[in-house]
């Protein structure tokens, strides 16, 4: 099968009469086929089940026949011939990244079978992989309002396991940098816009505790950090500007109410203060447990896992949310819990002892674990 695929983009690559300006090597001969690059990213997914890769294998024998017989697509074989491997070794060009972009942001809403939408996925996602930052900052920079076209580009993007972890880190990232703060805006909205959208909540619902640990370390390694050096001017507007990313992801899972107690608190300012910041995030964990059942259970997974594997630079913070989420019901609790906490005792950080300690109060009013506890 794809003995075939490979030979019909190599016809489609000698056969291609136009020649897009971005290609500097049109001599230069292909050391690998772009679909193969990309069915290799779908057999290193991991959290692509085989039948779904067995399905991408299918798709790209339908969408062989499309893009050789649709003549609407032609700007589509186009920029696959046209891939070389020198611009793919220069996608961090940022003028190349745009140029494809706009590309794909012009044509998308055209592009209507499902076989030539799975290629189009397919080439976003070998972008994003190539160069993440360009690709998030590029998108936003094209259509800031986030238009029907863009907000079908980043639903792509969104799509494939393999990226969508990181596109979302990378808009994320956007609003927390304050460096750019007229791309701030766009991030926002393009979050907003998806989380609205059928296709792209359950990603996000899954994503979100990852993202959500994620975010807390870099507001807290920049709280730390910048509270070491002598104050600025500006060094309170970085450190809110850095809190905004938490603000928007809990705001695109659907916790605003949780935004606006943190707020009345004065959560968010003790985040940005080194003094204060661990009351913050603790006011924030405990917000938690007012959430959906589903989004608690699989934020306890996660920074289970994190304890679990002793990932020393997010240790205090998941064991924050791990001990406020452990009176919650319905958590998939047992006497692994008791014994992960046992092993925490006697960790080199007093506020993780103390935190493992109490999470060993909180189970000790459950008969399940009594014995164990």
């Amino acid at each position: 099968m794809m003995n075939k695929t490979a030979a019909f983009w190599a016809e489609q690559k000698s056969l291609s009469r136009f020649r897009l300006a971005w290609v500097e090597d049109e001599g230069e001969e292909f050391s690998f086929s772009i679909p193969d690059m990309i069915t290799q990213l779908l057999e290193t997914d991991s959290l692509s089940s085989a039948e779904e890769k067995e399905e991408g294998q299918e798709m790209f024998e339908d969408a062989r026949e499309d893009l050789e017989k649709d003549q609407d697509l032609e700007w589509l074989r186009d920029l696959l011939a046209n891939l070389s491997p020198s611009v793919l070794r220069s996608l961090q060009d940022v003028s190349k990244a745009e140029t494809i972009l706009r590309c794909i942001h012009r044509n998308v809403e055209h592009v209507r079978r499902e076989s030539s939408r799975f290629v189009l996925r397919s080439l976003l996602g070998l972008l994003s992989e190539c160069c993440p930052e360009e690709t998030v900052r590029t998108l936003l920079m094209i259509s800031p309002s986030c238009d029907n076209a863009a907000l079908a580009t980043w639903e792509m993007l969104l799509s494939l396991p393999s990226t969508s972890v990181t596109v979302l880190d990378r808009l994320l990232s956007v609003i927390q940098g304050w460096r750019a703060k007229c791309a701030v805006p766009a991030a926002r909205q393009v979050l907003s816009k998806l989380s609205q959208r059928p296709s792209c909540q359950g990603i996000l619902e899954t994503l979100f505790p990852r993202l959500l640990m994620s975010l807390i370390y870099k507001v807290s390694l920049g709280t730390v950090i910048l509270g070491q050096e002598p104050p600025q001017a500006d060094q309170a507007s970085a450190l809110g500007v850095a809190v905004e990313g938490v603000k928007a992801l809990l705001e695109a899972a659907g916790c605003q109410g949780s935004v606006q107690n943190i707020q009345k608190e004065g959560g968010w300012d003790m985040m940005v203060d080194v003094d204060t910041l661990e009351r913050g995030v603790s006011l924030l964990a405990r917000e938690m447990r007012k959430s959906p059942a589903k989004q608690r259970y699989l934020l306890f997974q996660h920074v289970k896992e994190i304890l679990d594997q002793r990932r020393e630079w997010q240790l205090n913070f998941a064991m924050t949310f791990y001990t406020e989420l452990l009176g919650c019901q319905g958590l998939g609790k047992d006497r692994s819990d008791v014994r992960l906490l046992h092993s925490y005792l006697s960790h080199v950080n007093q506020t993780v002892r103390l935190l493992a300690l109490g999470g060993l109060v909180a189970l000790s009013g459950d008969p399940r674990m009594v014995s164990e506890a």
